[in-house]
């Protein structure tokens, strides 16, 4: 499924998160598999932790915290994204 600004994010019932000093680390229960995430994945995993998020509200939050050109942002995260969909990091609500 090709992500869009608008496409609501979950986290997966099979992770567990937890935050580090500027990172954090995620266990997927179902593979047993560790994953660690940089600061700004921090952030994007703890706002999917508290409930779901489109993409457009992921990179508003992302853009209170630093200074980024927000058409580069988007791009960025979609791409992360995909990766932890992926993954099954991460799930794509349907609409």
């Amino acid at each position: 499924m090709k992500l869009t600004r608008d496409s609501k994010i979950s986290l997966s019932q099979e992770i567990l998160f937890q935050k580090l000093i500027s990172e954090g680390a995620l266990m997927h229960l179902e593979i047993e598999e560790y994953f660690t995430v940089n600061e700004i994945g921090s952030i994007i995993i703890a706002l999917l932790e508290e409930k779901s998020h489109s993409v457009q509200e992921i990179c508003s939050r992302v853009i209170e915290e630093y200074e980024v050109e927000p058409n580069q942002l988007e791009q960025d995260v979609i791409t992360y994204l995909q990766e932890l969909v992926d993954l099954d990091i991460i799930k794509v609500q349907e609409e």
